[in-house]
């Protein structure tokens, strides 16, 4: 079966499709069957994906938008700053205590 999933859904977002699901028990016909979309933010993106995620931001920034929630790109790309952020502010620490020890 294809699933044919609209532009701009957000992750955990639930679709119906309504007597697709399992067959009824002592009825006729089939239940609904429910989708729920689950969309995978990256780790660790190349340069170039990293690049591109920010084009896209700054396009969607760019566009009037009725909403006053950032759009998915920026909430992406704020996602992965402050991944790489708490990453590196490890790195730094484990490279600090690294250092202190060898005092």
């Amino acid at each position: 079966m294809d699933v044919v999933i609209p532009p701009g859904t957000q992750s955990h977002a639930i679709l119906r499709l309504s007597g697709r699901g399992i067959r009824r028990l002592n009825s006729f016909g089939h239940g609904d069957h429910f989708v729920h979309i689950k969309i995978r933010v990256p780790t660790n993106l190349t340069a170039t994906q990293r690049n591109l995620i920010d084009k896209l931001a700054e396009e969607e920034e760019s566009e009037e938008v009725a909403t006053e929630q950032p759009g998915f790109f920026r909430r992406l790309w704020n996602l992965m700053l402050e991944s790489f952020d708490a990453k590196k502010a490890e790195e730094d620490e484990k490279e600090k205590q690294h250092s202190s020890k060898g005092k």
